[in-house]
């Protein structure tokens, strides 16, 4: 990639990673200009697993999409990436100066490497999505929209206004974990699973240290514990597309999650019964 420097901007001539190429403008806004123009920051965290041949195109994507429009960082939290993952991001973030990286050293999961870059987080609004790009980044300001009247906005792949392309597999086993988690812990949440959600940064810190979930099933504990102190929560449309490499195992990972919540409760119950 070629960066050219000139009056407070990079211009990136040519970004490609693997089979992707695609031409776009890095704009860097300077602190004076981002401070009276853009008073609001938001921060963008991505956890990213052994992403080398998609996280490349998914900071480009939403850098075009966010440049100008709106004050903003990216945390990209690497969870023991195996690949040139790691390495990649470390070079980008050493020009450009609105992404961070927080390298975890081994794999935690979705949710520790979430957590972690939260805490990381300097914006009023963090939004985390995930870096396979199945979400279309353009809802980034309906989640926006949404948190000037409500403490935390997701994304929902199954609403009636959402256009969502979900295989047949995924779309039962997805609604039969939605009846597991309602009748667990009383989320009436259509996706607690799309990883796609903004929050007031003021709301989501409230939590971050209850939380014991590191993988998948991190969704959910979240979205409990919110509800559970009286937040807001509401359900935002989407574009939605099921993406080729995904990390996800429905059936294996599926158990797991089942497990994880099962666990939860057990523990949230005896340590209530303690008090």
């Amino acid at each position: 990639m070629t960066f050219l420097k000139s009056h407070g901007f990079f211009y990136a001539l040519t970004c490609s990673a693997d089979k992707y190429v695609s031409w776009f403008t890095w704009i860097k806004l300077s602190n004076t200009i981002a401070k009276k123009r853009l008073m609001q920051l938001l921060s963008l965290v991505i956890p990213a697993y052994n992403e080398e041949t998609r996280i490349y195109k998914t900071l480009c994507e939403c850098s075009q999409i966010l440049n100008g429009k709106i004050n903003y960082e990216i945390i990209v939290v690497d969870d023991g990436s195996t690949d040139g993952t790691l390495p990649m991001v470390q070079r980008l973030s050493q020009q450009i100066d609105f992404l961070k990286v927080v390298a975890l050293g081994k794999n935690y999961g979705k949710g520790r490497a979430v957590r972690e870059g939260i805490r990381t987080a300097s914006g009023d609004i963090v939004v985390f999505l995930d870096s396979d790009g199945a979400t279309n980044f353009t809802a980034i300001f309906d989640i926006l929209d949404a948190l000037k009247n409500y403490d935390c906005a997701i994304g929902s792949r199954y609403l009636k206004a959402s256009k969502a392309r979900i295989s047949l597999l995924r779309r039962l086993i997805s609604r039969i974990f939605n009846v597991f988690v309602s009748i667990l812990f009383g989320l009436k949440i259509q996706d607690t699973q799309c990883g796609f959600k903004g929050f007031r940064a003021s709301t989501i810190k409230t939590v971050l240290d209850e939380l014991t979930i590191d993988r998948f099933a991190f969704d959910v504990e979240l979205l409990w514990r919110l509800s559970r102190k009286g937040y807001s929560i509401v359900e935002i449309p989407i574009e939605w597309e099921e993406k080729a490499g995904s990390k996800v195992s429905i059936i294996k990972h599926g158990f797991s999650m089942v497990k994880d919540l099962l666990l939860l409760r057990a523990r949230e119950f005896f340590k209530r019964r303690a008090e």
